[in-house]
């Protein structure tokens, strides 16, 4: 099943995550239209460690009819990306073998999803998220 993180809570990642981070959010907010499309507010960033074979999920808004993007970044570490409906529908997904999975879509709806980040490893990962 999900483990379910304090969204506030920042848990510690390695400098490389954390200026891949850093590099992604200032490209992802320069790529940004007038009016930001994706999560009310604008583009969220979230950390987290995910343990050996488990996931981690993140419930999280975004405007209907406007595009939704995901990127989740490891440290050179294979991890998945999920995104469901909030009717546990799955809506994209990335399962390359790699550690930077990217999911985009359409919502249909202003609503919650889960956007789900499940380890691939055989131990903890540390891991970002990042929003439009």
């Amino acid at each position: 099943m999900f483990r379910f993180i304090n969204l506030t809570a920042a848990k510690p990642v390695t400098a490389a995550v954390a200026a891949a981070v850093f590099a992604l959010t200032a490209l992802v907010s320069t790529a940004q239209p007038a009016h930001a499309a994706g999560v009310p507010g604008g583009p969220l960033t979230r950390y987290g460690v995910v343990s050996a074979h488990s996931s981690i999920a993140y419930d999280i808004y975004f405007r209907g009819n406007e595009l939704a993007e995901v990127v989740a970044m490891a440290d050179g570490d294979d991890v998945d990306l999920y995104v469901y409906d909030e009717n546990g529908n799955l809506i994209d997904s990335d399962t390359l073998r790699d550690d930077m999975p990217i999911c985009s879509w359409t919502p249909r709806w202003t609503g919650k999803f889960r956007i789900v980040v499940k380890n691939c490893e055989g131990y903890a990962v540390p891991f970002a998220i990042v929003t439009n």
